[in-house]
């Protein structure tokens, strides 16, 4: 009984720091490894983990489908970040999706149109017309997810890309961080990032502050 014990307790605290890991990111190292589908995507000090990748396939309402953007796991109050300088072009409660913003950011690197949806939150905080800057504050995560079924039962920000507001999606964000392709990039607001790449749409743990929203 005691060996039974013991297992379990060491069972639950792997389970924690797995997902305490998740959540916050490990600041322990410089970088952390996570191999999706054969790519390896690597996350700077703090980056909180993705837990839906881009292609994934999935089960939903009886059939499997490509997931069309990334997850990534947050708490409640968790701030959304802007990806990238744009306009927010729409504002709406998704019956499925629950509250997300739509953003403008121009062009990618290659020239191409670049919008963007952050889905899944609950606070939004900024107005359709609005102008946003790298790092602003747009959205927060609230404690909405079981009131809403594609958020499926534990917040996070669900972000997609694609051209146009009704277009196929289909844009993987892995490939314009502005580090580099699957090379999670950070916010930081004392660096100059090349235009039509991308920061990553939470703060990390060891990122200086961010600008205030509003």
């Amino acid at each position: 009984m005691i060996i039974f014990l013991a297992v379990v307790i060491v069972l639950a605290v792997r389970l924690f720091h797995y997902d305490s890991d998740a959540l916050q990111g490990d600041t322990r190292n410089q970088h952390q490894i996570q191999d999706i589908n054969g790519r390896k995507v690597i996350y700077p000090p703090g980056a909180p983990k993705i837990i839906g990748h881009f292609h994934d396939l999935r089960w939903w309402r009886g059939r499997t489908e490509n997931h069309q953007g990334i997850d990534i796991w947050g708490l409640p109050g968790q701030p959304i970040i802007a990806v990238a300088a744009g306009q927010v072009i729409q504002t709406y409660t998704g019956k499925c999706a629950g509250p997300t913003v739509v953003i403008d950011h121009g062009r990618d690197k290659d020239g191409k149109p670049l919008i963007g949806w952050y889905v899944h939150v609950q606070d939004i905080l900024v107005e359709e017309g609005r102008g946003v800057s790298r790092g602003d504050v747009v959205a927060r995560l609230g404690d909405n997810y079981d009131q809403f079924e594609c958020i499926g039962g534990r917040p996070h920000l669900h972000l997609e890309l694609g051209r146009a507001r009704g277009s196929e999606h289909g844009i993987n964000p892995h490939l314009l961080w502005a580090d580099g392709p699957y090379r999670v990039t950070c916010f930081d607001r004392s660096r100059a990032y090349p235009s039509g790449t991308l920061t990553y749409p939470m703060p990390c743990a060891k990122a200086p502050d961010l600008p205030r929203s509003g």
